[in-house]
């Protein structure tokens, strides 16, 4: 399984910005787990990952703040 780190508070990637909160990508199944604290954030770090949003199929929060 690959689980690819979108957003965090560190970065894990040079090109993806660090912010705090979490989300992770699962491409196998098409699933975003939480979405960060910040959306500008999330899509920019998700572009340089080649994420697209019309891949993801599902989105799980995990908590609400």
């Amino acid at each position: 399984m690959t689980i690819k780190v979108v957003f965090e508070n560190r970065s894990h990637h040079p090109r993806c910005i660090p912010m705090w909160g979490f989300s992770c990508y699962i491409p196998e199944y098409k699933l975003l787990f939480d979405t960060g604290s910040n959306g500008a954030v999330l899509l920019r770090n998700m572009e340089v990952l080649d994420i697209t949003p019309s891949e993801i199929e599902r989105i799980v929060l995990s908590h609400f703040h």
